[in-house]
C-alpha cells in the first residue's frame, strides 16, 4: 500500500495486547488516531458507540473508498456509516466461524454483505461461504491467496543446518508448528499427537513456535511428559528468523480447526517442508491427500500421528516428489507481490465512478 500511488490512512478498531507485528507502518500510511483505539470493542452492539467519531473521520477525509475487515467488527463500522464505495475484505474465520455464532452474528454478516459494493477473500471457502449471506455477484469479488514474499521464504540448508548445531539434534526429525498456541489452532492436537509419535519414533524432535492462551497448558503438557529435551520453544519468531527454523525442519504440522489460505502453510510448502494439515476446506485447496502432503481431522489424535510416522518414513525419492510439487504451487499462485496487484487494479478502476 504505502508502495503504491495511492493515499493510505489507516484506521485500526483498538490496539490488541496479542499484536505481535513490531515495524513501523511505511511513512506514506497515515495512521487516524481516535479516542477509541486504546480498548477492545469485541461485541457489535457495543460498536454503535463509535459511529459518531467515525463519521467525523469520514467527513474529515473524504476518502474515495473504504477497504474494512474483519466482517462483525470493522466492516460492520462501515456498512453503518452507509458509505460508498465499500470494499469488505474477510478474515477467514469471521465467516467460517463466527458468522453461525448467533442470530446476531449471522444478521451482522448478511447486513455488511448486502451493503458493500466489493468483497477481498483468500480462498473458495470463504467466496462461497459468503454466497450463503448474500447474493454476491463474481463481479463484485477479488479473490487471491494473500500470498508470500518469495525472496523471503526458500530453503536454506546452512542457516537450518546452524540451528540444529545449535540444539544437538542431529539425526532427527524435525516436525514444525508455528501457530498460536490458542484452542482454534488446535494446539492440544498437536502436542498429543506429537507426543504419542515420539514414543514410538524417539528420532522425532518439535520446533514449537509461537506462544498464546494456552501458555501454562502447553508448558505444563511438555513437562508432564518429560518432553522438554525434544520441544524447542523459542517463543514468537521475528519474520527474518523463521526461514531458520522452515530450513531445519522436515514435517510442517497445523491442526487448525479454522482457516482461509493460511499463511505458514504457504511459508512452509515454499520452503519444501511434508505438509501435515487439518482437513479442512481452505487447506484442501493447497494440499491433496498423500499427493503432496496428509490431511488430518484436528480431534484424531491417532489419524495426526499416523500421517507423523508416514512423513517419517516417507522415502527420499517420494518426498523430493512432494516438496518440489509444492514448491512449483507456490511459485504458481502464491507470489504476494503478483497477488497483490489485483487489489490494487481494483483501487485504481474505480477512480471517478459513482457509488
Amino acid at each position: 500500500m504505502g508502495e503504491s500511488s495511492h493515499e493510505i490512512y489507516y484506521l485500526r478498531l483498538f490496539d490488541s495486547a496479542g499484536f505481535y507485528e513490531k515495524r513501523q507502518l511505511p511513512e506514506k500510511v497515515r495512521v487516524i488516531e481516535w479516542n477509541y483505539g486504546k480498548f477492545s470493542q469485541n461485541e457489535p452492539e457495543h460498536l454503535l458507540a463509535l459511529m459518531p467519531e467515525f463519521n467525523a473521520v469520514l467527513e474529515n477525509i473524504k476518502p474515495d473508498l473504504i477497504h474494512a475487515g474483519p466482517i462483525q467488527s470493522c466492516a460492520f463500522i462501515a456498512a453503518l456509516s452507509g458509505f460508498h464505495p465499500f470494499l469488505a475484505m474477510s478474515w477467514g474465520s469471521d465467516l467460517l466461524l463466527h458468522s453461525e455464532e448467533s442470530p446476531l452474528m449471522r444478521w451482522v454478516t448478511s447486513f455488511v454483505l448486502n451493503q458493500m459494493d466489493f468483497f477481498l477473500c483468500d480462498c473458495d471457502a470463504v467466496s462461497e461461504k459468503a454466497g450463503k449471506f448474500a447474493q454476491v455477484d463474481k463481479e463484485q469479488v477479488i479473490e487471491f491467496p494473500w500470498g508470500i514474499e518469495l525472496d523471503r521464504f526458500y530453503r536454506e540448508p546452512e542457516r537450518g543446518q546452524r540451528l540444529l548445531e545449535k540444539l544437538g539434534w542431529y539425526d532427527c526429525i524435525i516436525v514444525l508448528s508455528n501457530r498460536s498456541w490458542e484452542p482454534l489452532y488446535g494446539i492440544e492436537s498437536v502436542l498429543k499427537g506429537f507426543a504419542e509419535a515420539h514414543k514410538q519414533n524417539p528420532r522425532m524432535r518439535l520446533f514449537l513456535l509461537g506462544d498464546g492462551s494456552m501458555r501454562q497448558e502447553v508448558d505444563k503438557f511438555i513437562e508432564s511428559r518429560d518432553l522438554n529435551d525434544s520441544v524447542y520453544r523459542p517463543g514468537v519468531v521475528p519474520q527474518k528468523k523463521l526461514s531458520a527454523f522452515y530450513s531445519a525442519s522436515n514435517i510442517y504440522l497445523s491442526c487448525s480447526f479454522s482457516d482461509g489460505t493460511s499463511i505458514s502453510l504457504l511459508e512452509a510448502m515454499a520452503c519444501e517442508l511434508l505438509i501435515i494439515v487439518s482437513d479442512i476446506p481452505g487447506n484442501r485447496e493447497w494440499i491433496k491427500r498423500e499427493e503432496n502432503g496428509w490431511l488430518v481431522h484436528p480431534s484424531n489424535i491417532d489419524e495426526i500421528v499416523d500421517s507423523l510416522l508416514n512423513a517419517a518414513r516417507t522415502s527420499k525419492e517420494e518426498s523430493k516428489k512432494m516438496v518440489r510439487l509444492n514448491r512449483k504451487n507456490i511459485l504458481r499462485y502464491a507470489n504476494w507481490d503478483e497477488n497483490v496487484k489485483k487489489l490494487l487494479r481494483l483501487y485504481k478502476s474505480i477512480e471517478g465512478k459513482k457509488f
